[in-house]
């Protein structure tokens, strides 16, 4: 079960790019080397109310638990450093720089 019309790296870059992405980048997909860290954070219970995250934990310890096909995953950014607007009169509460874009 893979992409019905696969991209090349170049086609996906210039679609994300076109569509307002900043960043693309791409990664093979694998265990984490990190499994006994997220083992530790679950067991310290870091992860509060958050009571789905060790759910997931063997899908995040290797995606290809839930996806044994994937080969590369794609990673979209997009640049939260926006210029805050003006607030004449001082009347707009906080909000965060990334709620500031687009």
């Amino acid at each position: 079960m893979g992409a019905e019309h696969p991209l090349c790296r170049d086609e996906l870059r210039e679609l994300a790019l076109a569509v307002g992405f900043h960043e693309v980048r791409s990664t093979r997909v694998r265990a984490t080397p990190h499994g006994e860290a997220l083992d530790r954070w679950l067991a310290r219970g870091d992860h509060a109310n958050l009571h789905w995250i060790p759910r997931g934990r063997d899908v995040r310890l290797d995606p290809r638990v839930r996806h044994p096909w994937a080969r590369t995953a794609v990673v979209l950014g997009v640049h939260h450093h926006h210029r805050v607007p003006d607030d004449p009169g001082g009347r707009t509460g906080r909000v965060a720089r990334y709620a500031w874009g687009r």
